[in-house]
Parts: structure tokens; sequence; C-alpha cells
């Protein structure tokens, strides 16, 4: 979904255009050069955010708290356990030679090469059982190879290969199907080749060691739940690589569809995972949480060569996604209906992850919130979208690709580094709700604390359908290179109170930053195209650099906020080690440039 603003004119309001040259040519540009200041103040807006959900603890009040969520999610990795290791002597286990029920614990043996039959089945009499599987070849036809109703361990050790192909009654199985937990650990390498999932559990999937390759016409591993730690994957699957979800079919009452933050999880702590399906490539119910590991993924072959607004919106393929919550009603058993909640989580404390998905790279119906590790994404949509809230706090995240970059209703960052190329908008606050020009939408924000900000973007670089708070971290805009789009766009002000910031772009729809800031802007107009590369250097008058910056592309505007720029100092403009203007300040926002008598000093809020 493009989340996009509708413009209806509500007021009439006076317009104050000036010409300015567009590039070298003889070409004149329409500017207007907007301050908006007169729907906040500081106070304001955070009196607005504590109205969407208070404080948190060494942020800004007014920032929509979610550690409370994060918390509940915390409380249900904290009860996984690695407890699995079973002491087995391989001599003593009890060898399988064929298909059919086992009905007794133990520790069984599957070794060699051997054409079943019929699956391999533990029954409900079996209550705790472990499958070694060492230098096997296990091939059948229309049926799973191994089930167990209850509790299953498989050791891996080996080199090992299991099959299940369509025979003459065409059915496609689940290859291992687990009516309970499924414990795989070891050594050694299987390779799973199904003609439905490769791997099915009723209940926790835990993946804590082997090296799985699975090659699935349906879902790679298909659970209630799944843990992984340890485990190196190597999947291939025509929907999801992995998929965690809770079973509501056929239900007589709808009303007992809920979100159960306890089931629907996946939970990667370590492992190598890389992943290339159609559909998702790592798919949720309720949450995924990722504390380390490897993950590559690539999902319905990748990004679009060339990204529009709608050219991944009939292909399947996010890269990690949570919710939706599917069920069906027994009086329609084969439509699924779409259960939605706010808590539906992503969060990444650590980890390697890189992403080449056709449409979101990162999705997530409720919130995210990234606190580390890196990551590399190229996406046919956005490269991270949230529903509600998306936070960063920290980690090194580059998205190559997309078509907007970093999407949500509210967005707080804190720290980390983002690296951000759109073909549309680099950060965008909005909620898929239309926005009437120059009313705010009280669901959004964006609030800007901390960490190192690139955007290059070809709409607008900073959009929010409401205001922008900028209090801390260093910002770098590679804006739109046409006057249709602003390196800085807001619908009610943007209020700078600290960090640094230079936004680059084109002539036309410059907005800056509201005059009731408490740090100094510096806004510059050329009345010729500053090619790419130009080097942008603002010194003091002890020709100390302020900010430095070295743009991507051509550009006509220059903002500079600077919490190091005084009021009653001056400062020089270098562009390519040239001097173009010495700049006294003396107001909040200072005008300059060749064309600077015709920049008005702020209107009313939302001209375009």
């Amino acid at each position: 979904m493009k989340f996009k603003k509708a413009i209806i004119p509500l007021l009439t309001l006076s317009l104050t255009f000036t010409l300015f040259g567009c590039g070298k040519s003889s070409t004149t540009t329409k500017n207007t050069t907007t301050t908006k200041d007169y729907t906040i103040t500081a106070n304001q807006v955070t009196d607005e955010y504590d109205n969407l959900g208070g404080g948190k603890e060494g942020k800004a009040a007014g920032v929509t708290d979610i550690s409370d969520k994060e918390n509940e999610v915390n409380e249900v990795v904290k009860l996984l356990s690695k407890d699995y290791t079973t002491e087995y002597n391989i001599e003593e286990t009890s060898l399988i030679t064929s298909g059919g029920s086992i009905t007794s614990d133990g520790i069984y043996l599957l070794t060699g090469t051997i054409d079943l039959t019929e699956a391999i089945s533990f029954t409900k009499k079996v209550s705790k059982a472990t499958l070694i599987i060492k230098d096997a070849t296990i091939n059948i036809t229309d049926d799973k190879a191994i089930s167990s109703k209850n509790d299953l361990e498989i050791i891996v050790l080996g080199t090992n290969t299991i099959t299940n192909s369509l025979g003459e009654a065409s059915s496609a199985e689940n290859l291992i199907k687990c009516g309970g937990n499924l414990t795989i650990s070891g050594t050694g390498t299987i390779t799973l080749n199904s003609t439905k999932s490769g791997i099915k559990v009723d209940g926790i999937c835990n993946l804590f060691g082997g090296t799985l390759n699975i090659n699935a016409n349906n879902h790679g591993v298909n659970a209630e739940k799944i843990y992984v730690d340890g485990s190196t994957f190597n999947i291939t699957s025509t929907k999801d690589g992995l998929h965690a979800e809770i079973d509501y079919d056929e239900l007589d009452d709808a009303s007992v569809v809920e979100y159960d933050i306890n089931n629907g999880y996946i939970y990667i702590k370590s492992g190598n995972i890389t992943i290339n399906s159609i559909e998702d490539g790592i798919q949720a119910d309720t949450f995924v949480r990722i504390d380390g590991g490897t993950i590559n993924i690539t999902t319905n072959g990748g990004t679009p060569s060339k990204i529009t607004e709608t050219s991944s919106d009939n292909a399947s393929g996010k890269g990690i996604k949570a919710g939706y919550i599917d069920y069906t009603l027994a009086t329609d058993p084969d439509t699924d209906i779409d259960y939605e909640s706010e808590e539906h989580a992503i969060i990444i404390n650590d980890g390697t992850i890189t992403i080449n998905s056709n449409d979101d790279a990162i999705h997530s119906n409720g919130y995210f919130i990234i606190n580390g590790g890196t990551g590399t994404i190229s996406s046919g949509d956005d490269g991270m979208h949230a529903e509600t809230v998306a936070e960063f706090n920290g980690g090194t995240y580059t998205i190559t690709k997309s078509y907007e970059g970093y999407e949500g209703a509210k967005i707080n960052i804190t720290g980390g580094t983002l690296n951000i190329t759109s073909a549309d908008d680099g950060i965008n606050a909005a909620d898929g709700t239309e926005t009437r020009m120059g009313v705010g939408n009280a669901n959004c924000y964006m609030y800007i604390s901390g960490g190192i900000i690139y955007v290059n973007a070809l709409g607008d670089g900073i959009d929010s359908n409401n205001s922008i708070l900028i209090t801390g971290g260093t910002i770098y805009v590679d804006g739109p290179t046409n006057g249709g789009n602003g390196s800085l766009d807001s619908e009610t002000g943007i209020i700078v109170n600290g960090g640094e910031l230079i936004a680059t772009g084109a002539l036309g729809m410059v907005e800056t930053p509201a005059s009731n800031s408490t740090v100094y802007t510096i806004s510059y107009a050329s009345n010729t195209t500053l090619s790419a590369n130009t080097n942008i250097k603002l010194v003091d008058e002890n020709d100390e650099v302020v900010m430095e910056y070295t743009t991507l592309k051509t550009s006509q505007s220059i903002i500079i906020s600077s919490s190091k720029i005084e009021k009653g100092k001056t400062y020089k403009l270098y562009l390519n080690s040239n001097l173009t203007e010495s700049i006294t300040i003396s107001n909040i926002i200072t005008k300059i440039g060749n064309s600077s008598q015709g920049q008005m000093p702020g209107g009313p809020g939302g001209i375009r």
C-alpha cells in the first residue's frame, strides 16, 4: 500500500512566488520557500505526542512508548530452552529398515538406502523418541517419510537425503510431519526434497544444529512456533521459507480469534540462513525476533529492475513479515479472513541480514524495533514498513533500492546508521489515510533524536503527514531534482531543536525548519543548477568546519541546520572550495543566495 496525500484546497492563501534560474539554461522555476511555524511549538509537538502514548525514559516526552510491548516479547523468549541433548550409544540404537508404525519409546537409527512403501510413523503410544539419521538416503512416493503424533527429536549425522515424490495418487505430502514438538540437532547435513512443506510441526520446531537443505513445494518449515539456534539452512520454497502460524480453521465462532503472543512466532538466536522463496522469506503471525546469525533472503525473483509505485502491487514476496493471523469459518472453509492487531512485531537486536525482495523487505502489520545488527536491503516496495511505530535505535542498515525507504505512522529514530535510496520518499510518516493539504494527521509523527541518516530520494527526502521534531543526530538528504517534491516536507511544521542537518534538492517546494526552532538554519537558493559531487562546506569565523557534505546529484537548494551555528556570528559558505556567501546570523532562519531577495520568511503552513 502506498501512503499518499490528497491535496484538497481548504483556505484561500496568499502566495509569493519568486523566479529563479533553473540549471544553466534560461528556463525559470516557480519557487515557493515555506517556513511553517504557525501551527506548532516544541511544547505543542510533545503535548501532541503525549496524547499518542506517553514518554519513554531517555527519550523526549511524547514519543509513543512501545517498551512494554517489547518486554512482552522478551518474556516469551526467556521461556525457550535449548536443553535438548540426548545421550546415546549408536551401537545400542534400534535400527529402522522399513516404514510402518513404531509404538515404543526409544532411540532409533535410520541409515543406508531405503525405498519406503509407507511412512515411518511414531504413534500416540510413543511419548519420547529420538531418531538418529546417519548417512541415509530415503525415498517414498505419495506419502510422508517421517511422522510423529507426539514430540520427536531428530539428530543428523553424516550426509543424508530424504525425498518424497508424486506417484500414481499424485498426493502432495509434508516430508516430515510432527504432531507435537520437533527438535533437530546434530553435526551432519540433510537434504529434504518435498512435494509439500519440508517440515510441518503442530507445536514448536527447535532447530539447534546441522545443515538443512530444503526444497519444498510449499513452505520450507511450517510450525506453530520456530526457534533457531545454531542450524544452517538453505531453503528453496514456492511459499514462505520459515512460516509460523496459529491455526484457526473452520471456526463456528470468530470471536475466539485473538492475538496470542505465546504462539505463531519465530525466534532466531543464531544460525546461518539462506532463503529463496516465492512468497515471504520469514513470516510469523505474531512476532519475529532476531538476536543474531547470518540471514540472506531472496523473494519472488528479487527486486524488479525498474521500481514504480505499482511494480510490486501484484507480486508476493516480503523479506521478513509479522502478521496477519488467518482463519476460516465453518460456513465458508475456503475463504481466508485476516485478523489484524497492532501487536504484530519485528524486533532485531543483532545479526547480519541481507534481503533482496520483490515486495517490502521488512514489514510489520504492527510495529518494528531495530536495536542493532547490520543489514543490506533491496526492495521493490518499502525497505522498512510498520503500520504503527517504526523505531530505529541502533545498527547499520543500507537500503540500496526501494520505492519508499523507511515508512510508518509513527517514526522514532534514536541512534544507529541508516543509508536510504528510494524512488519516492526516503523517510515517510504516514498511515495510509488521505491527508488534506496543510492539515496534520494526528496519528502520525516523525521524531529524530540521534543516529546518522543518509537519504537519497527521488520523491520527498523526509516527509511527515503531520509534524517533524529533530533534537539530535546527523542527517544528510539528497532530495529530488524536480520541483514537484522537496528534500523536507511536513504538513504542520518542522521543529529543529538539536542535531545537524544538510538537505539539498530542487527549488519549487522548499520547506525550511520552523522559525520557532531553537537551532539556527541557513537556507541557500542558487540561480543555477549545482552539479552532482558538489562539495558543500560551512565554516565559522575561525575557519573551523561547521558542516560539510558532498552531494550525490544536482541541486539548487541547500538547507543547513546546526547546533554549532550561533546568533550574531558570521559564517562562510563554500561550494567546491569557492566562497559563495558570507552570512551573519540574526534570525533562526537565514535565507541567502543570488535570489534570496525573493524568499519570504514564511507564511501560513501548507503552502506548496
